[in-house]
């Protein structure tokens, strides 16, 4: 079985062992999960997970000239926003009696 660090070794040029612990570790691991499954679906249940908000912002990358911040593109969510918790949908609560009346905060 192959080590990922003898993988990192044969791709990254000057590439040396490193230990981690604490919070580096974590850092480590999220950079990783980042890296390894980049546009695999897994990046919003790992952020709702670690508590990890997000800001985007287009303008940097906006292809025209006329790109205006206040046309939507632009998006900021903090990792405590209810946002993050999708609301229960309403056919669910008709649905059941003993969630009549319940919705996820923020719905």
């Amino acid at each position: 079985m192959t080590h990922p660090h003898d993988l990192r070794k044969a791709r990254i040029s000057g590439w040396t062992d490193q230990t981690y612990s604490g919070d580096a570790l974590m850092k480590e691991i999220q950079d990783e999960r980042t890296r390894e499954l980049f546009a695999e679906g897994f990046r919003f249940s790992d952020m709702k997970r670690w508590s990890i908000g997000f800001s985007r912002s287009v303008a940097e990358d906006a292809p025209v000239a006329n790109y205006v911040a206040t046309q939507g593109n632009d998006l900021t969510k903090d990792a405590s926003d209810h946002m993050w918790v999708w609301p229960i949908p309403k056919d669910e609560i008709d649905a059941n009696p003993q969630i009549k009346g319940q919705q996820n905060e923020g719905y």
